[in-house]
């Protein structure tokens, strides 16, 4: 019997450019502001606190470095108390650890959407990332009168905020959309990156001051950690800290 030598033809759907992709995404956008009030509502749907967990977080850390840093180790923050240094810098640091921690699990926890029916993919992490707005601004809000009553009141340096959130916000988006992607196939990546963002943190500013890392390695810092000036930028935004 002689064999088929006949060539095989292989059908793939041809990946969109950028131009294609972007478009495709603002048509569908109504899905987007859908996907993220999703996200929201779900997440305190079913908890005892609901919204309160969104001040409980970065406070209960902010307190626990109070304790370790500011009252053992006494770390110098240019007379600002160190619970309001802590706390400041805790807010930016949770923008990208929350929404990186939620894009990076967002193609696989709507698996079942997925199969469904159609729609930009990216619409995932990106729902996932945004839906960390609520807890920035009542996190932000809480924070503002609070610095005012210790002697930081809310001056024009307060338009900072606004660069110094967009970046950890695009760096959650792109790290988790690529953690997201590769966590179809690997799963262990969902048990390791939370593990990876622990270790991450303390590499960034957030419970010490820039000044105390010896000058060789600060460039360093501020060079190899994209969120070393986000977080220092923040933090300048609400307390004036040398920046």
């Amino acid at each position: 019997m002689s064999q088929d030598r006949r060539p095989q033809i292989r059908i793939r759907p041809e990946s969109p450019g950028i131009v294609e992709t972007i478009a495709d995404l603002v048509a569908t956008r109504e899905l987007l502001w859908v996907l993220i009030l999703r996200q929201i509502k779900m997440r305190y749907a079913q908890t005892a606190f609901g919204t309160f967990w969104i001040v409980l977080q970065p406070l209960l850390s902010a307190v626990l470095y109070t304790l370790v840093f500011g009252m053992f180790v006494k770390v110098p923050t240019n007379g600002v108390p160190y619970v309001l240094f802590s706390y400041s810098g805790m807010v930016g640091w949770t923008v990208f650890a929350q929404g990186f921690d939620r894009a990076g699990t967002s193609l696989v926890q709507d698996e079942r959407l997925i199969t469904k029916t159609y729609f930009p993919r990216l619409h995932l992490p990106l729902s996932a990332v945004l839906s960390v707005a609520p807890d920035l601004a009542i996190s932000t809000l809480l924070l503002l009168p609070v610095a005012w009553i210790l002697g930081f009141p809310p001056q024009l340096r307060l338009l900072w905020a606004l660069p110094a959130v967009a970046v950890p916000v695009l760096l959650a988006i792109g790290f988790g959309s690529v953690v997201a992607s590769m966590n179809i196939r690997w799963r262990d990546l969902r048990q390791a990156a939370p593990f990876l963002v622990q270790i991450f943190v303390w590499a960034t500013p957030v419970a010490y001051p820039l000044e105390v890392v010896p000058p060789k390695w600060q460039t360093i810092l501020l060079a190899a950690n994209p969120m070393t000036a986000p977080v220092l930028l923040f933090r300048h935004a609400l307390l004036g800290t040398p920046f």
